[in-house]
């Protein structure tokens, strides 16, 4: 959890930087479209689901790989939930909403679901999974 919280913070840090460095020599940067327009790449759920079937065959070789198998079944988890988190903003976003009524609206569904409907974490993360599969917001369309 720390690498992948550093690798966050560090890439953020990164394109601050390197949009900085484009403003000064004026390159143009496409400006950062906000959570609602994020999505995880086709290839992320075959990637999960290979590591889960080399985990499973390991297992069957007698190798302990249930603590292996619990955290890649908790970054799919986190995965898919934020994912639902972009889905549920891009709703907001499309209903026209003013900024601030969204970022109240995100906060109260993201606090419900972690602390008081813990029913509502799953229902997220399925709705992620959905919009993965299905692409509910069109965002990976042929142009």
């Amino acid at each position: 959890a720390m690498l992948i919280i550093s690798s966050v913070m560090t890439s953020y840090v990164n394109y601050l930087v390197a949009s900085k460095f484009a403003n000064r020599f004026k390159i143009k940067i496409k400006a950062h479209e906000g959570l609602g327009y994020f999505s995880f790449p086709k290839t992320f759920m075959v990637a999960m689901a290979v590591m889960l079937l080399i985990s499973y065959l390991m297992s069957a070789m007698k190798i302990n790989v249930n603590a292996i198998q619990l955290n890649l079944f908790l970054i799919m988890f986190a995965a898919m939930y934020l994912q639902g988190i972009a889905v549920i903003k891009m709703y907001l976003i499309n209903r026209q909403m003013s900024k601030n009524l969204q970022n109240l609206m995100i906060g109260m569904v993201v606090f419900m679901s972690l602390f008081v409907f813990a029913g509502a974490t799953i229902l997220i993360a399925l709705l992620g999974l959905v919009d993965l599969t299905v692409d509910l917001r069109k965002l990976n369309r042929i142009v």
